[in-house]
């Protein structure tokens, strides 16, 4: 399972716990109906984010996708690129 990242305007922050997010939905749509305000809360490595939050503010909240480990023996190169090993 991936991390939840939330980006605000041109910041972007991860988070260590999944659950925060709901909780944090609310108090940023609380701040909008309020006509804006600050939004505190902990991002990944316990870093504190105090984000003043608007009705012009951009919020987008996603989850990073691990990706899955590749053998380099197995993988497969796009057409025409060749490995010096190989030629």
């Amino acid at each position: 399972m991936g991390r939840p990242i939330i980006a605000i305007d041109e910041d972007r922050f991860e988070f260590d716990d999944p659950g925060a997010i709901p909780g944090l939905k609310q108090h940023i749509e609380a701040a909008l109906l309020a006509g804006g305000g600050f939004v505190d809360f902990t991002a990944a490595g316990g870093r504190p984010v105090a984000a003043l939050i608007t009705p012009g503010t951009r919020v987008v909240i996603t989850t990073t996708v691990e990706a899955e480990p590749v053998d380099p023996d197995e993988a497969e190169l796009p057409f025409g690129i060749h490995l010096l090993e190989d030629l």
